[in-house]
């Protein structure tokens, strides 16, 4: 279940760096891509905060899956993850439509 969560959390760094993309703002790498999602949408209201914790969980959530050794996500866990992810990306993607 990593390579799933790995996959959940780019599908989220994508809709992100789409959205930062709108605004003129490319980056290398993605503590770019989050301090600027933070600053510019969560800090500003734009996007709730709990939009900001999810992602920043789902960043933690796939290094811990790629980087570490024994790391196991449950199948709920991911099942859960995955539909949040699918609300947060629809969120960002009424923002790009703006």
């Amino acid at each position: 279940m990593s390579f799933a969560v790995n996959r959940i959390y780019y599908a989220c760094f994508y809709a992100v760096s789409a959205l930062l993309l709108k605004d003129g703002k490319r980056f290398v790498k993605h503590s770019g891509v989050r301090a600027t999602f933070h600053q510019d949408y969560i800090k500003t209201g734009q996007i709730q905060k709990e939009w900001g914790k999810f992602y920043d969980r789902m960043f933690k959530a796939r290094q811990e899956g790629d980087y570490l050794e024994l790391v196991v996500f449950e199948t709920e866990y991911v099942m859960d993850v995955l539909e949040k992810t699918r609300k947060f990306v629809n969120e960002l993607v009424k923002l790009i439509n703006n």
